[in-house]
């Protein structure tokens, strides 16, 4: 699985976005921006990829993460800090030796739930869930589930920066074993979402 198939994916959920938007600009009030319920980020992640082990110690690789958040527009109660949840996840820097070919990617989606009392920081909890591939240089896929937590603070108007903790399960990936990609991802984000005017 690469970024080539999570392009054409994640331009239908734009193209999808904006039609819906602008059938849901009238109901936001005058004392706020009209926008979209969107939010993009993209950043390195780092990540333990639980492929073997060297010397006891983790096989460690970097790459490149792209979310896409959708919230329902002008939330109330409980929907109130949900957002749908795309993600894609490329793991294909620095591999370790004897894993030269080794590359490691994911794409998923799902639920984000995040406290917005905290202003401007948000803390936030997200279960997401997909497909996890690897090619070493053989292929193997895996349906995954990648829960995570972290958290967003604003860093100018609307753009957002995000640290992020994955955990992943990939289920009987080695026979009865699991594996269990797990790290850090830190995006720059931009929020296209509704906000009052300053």
């Amino acid at each position: 699985m690469r970024f080539r198939l999570f392009l054409p994916f994640s331009l239908a959920i734009l193209m999808f976005t904006f039609a819906k938007s602008d059938l849901a600009q009238s109901i936001y009030p005058a004392a706020q921006e009209r926008g979209i319920p969107f939010a993009i980020g993209v950043g390195p992640s780092n990540f333990d990829i639980d492929w073997g082990k060297d010397h006891g110690k983790e096989r460690r690789m970097g790459g490149i993460t792209m979310w896409f958040d959708w919230s329902p527009p002008d939330p109330k109660g409980l929907l109130k800090g949900i957002a749908l949840e795309v993600e894609g996840r490329d793991m294909n820097y620095g591999q370790p030796l004897g894993l030269t070919h080794l590359r490691q990617d994911t794409f998923v989606g799902g639920v984000v739930y995040s406290w917005r009392s905290y202003r401007p920081i948000h803390p936030y909890a997200k279960y997401l869930m997909g497909v996890g591939a690897i090619n070493s240089p053989s292929n193997h896929t895996s349906g995954i589930l990648a829960p995570g937590a972290g958290l967003a603070f604003r860093a100018f108007k609307s753009v957002w920066v995000r640290g992020d903790y994955e955990y992943q399960f990939w289920p009987n990936f080695f026979g009865p074993r699991a594996l269990n990609p797990n790290g850090f991802t830190i995006s720059a984000a931009y929020d296209f979402r509704t906000r009052p005017r300053s």
